[in-house]
């Protein structure tokens, strides 16, 4: 988040705001405002309205020297050789937000603030009453973490030794309501695995392309839906929504492999278990 000097001057906007919901005025007096939008993607609709926010705070803050976008997500970046991110055409837009301000002679930074800036903010010991205030709700701080974790130490006494530690499926719970970079980091890991078990094409028994063909096809695309299933869970899960896990498309890939092992024969089983043994990891951590 914002590192905001000592003695900043703060003030908070009601509507209209003037192209920003509120500025702080640094030692100095230069300007630093900010512009909250709450979106559920970066799109058209989203770029135009911040840079009317951000042309409207020109005019009203001669002074402005770093203008802050505040959304509740994490910009997806995976480009392809057909379409942009929501995070290049984010990059784009600032750049292009930040030449205007120059048109004016004026320099001026626009950064991003994203969900994982809020939660991480938000989070922190000093703003548990923030979170009481805003959303009904308690924050779990490091600090009430250790001493629970004191507590328990305490009455274990000589029995409790720091140097055991017993992995229990509870733990990736609590990993995924938190949204860690380690729970993230598994889903990306049987991305990589899914897509390393389809490095190479499947060929059907020579003399058995015809009966092979229409199974491997539906197997194929199946798992093309799979692998932008995981894509998806991994973008949502650096937003502050819901997740949405498309099962009926890891149970219908499933069922089109197994289709096909049972078909094929020894020589043609490595490839084909290694990708269902993937997607069945998957099905795993989904129950729990």
């Amino acid at each position: 988040m914002v590192k905001w000097p000592v003695g900043t001057r703060f003030a908070r906007f009601g509507t209209p705001d003037g192209g920003r919901e509120g500025r702080g005025v640094v030692p100095g007096g230069d300007v630093w405002a900010w512009q909250a939008k709450y979106v559920r993607s970066y799109d058209s609709s989203t770029a135009a309205q911040v840079r009317e926010s951000f042309l409207r705070t020109l005019e009203t803050e001669p002074k402005l020297r770093r203008y802050f976008v505040t959304m509740p997500l994490d910009l997806p970046a995976g480009d392809t050789h057909k379409t942009k991110s929501a995070f290049t055409r984010w990059e784009e837009e600032a750049r292009k937000l930040e030449e205007a301000a120059d048109d004016l002679d004026r320099a001026v930074k626009v950064e991003f603030i994203s969900a994982h800036d809020l939660t991480n903010a938000l989070t922190l010991d000093h703003n548990a009453g923030r979170v009481r205030y805003w959303f009904d709700a308690g924050a779990l701080s490091q600090t009430q973490q250790q001493e629970r974790i004191d507590d328990v130490a305490a009455k274990l006494g000589r029995r409790y030794s720091p140097q055991l530690h017993v992995d229990v499926d509870v733990v990736q719970v609590v990993e995924g309501a938190g949204r860690t970079a380690a729970y993230i980091a598994r889903w990306q890991r049987l991305s990589a695995d899914l897509r390393s078990a389809r490095r190479w094409s499947w060929r059907a028994p020579e003399g058995d392309e015809a009966a092979f063909h229409e199974a491997l096809k539906i197997c194929e695309s199946a798992l093309d839906a799979v692998d932008a299933v995981f894509e998806g869970i991994v973008a949502q899960l650096r937003t502050l929504y819901a997740v949405n896990v498309a099962t009926e498309q890891i149970d219908a890939a499933v069922a089109a492999l197994e289709g096909v092992e049972k078909s094929f024969a020894s020589d043609h089983e490595q490839t084909t278990v290694s990708t269902s043994a993937t997607l069945e990891r998957y099905t795993g951590t989904c129950a729990r």
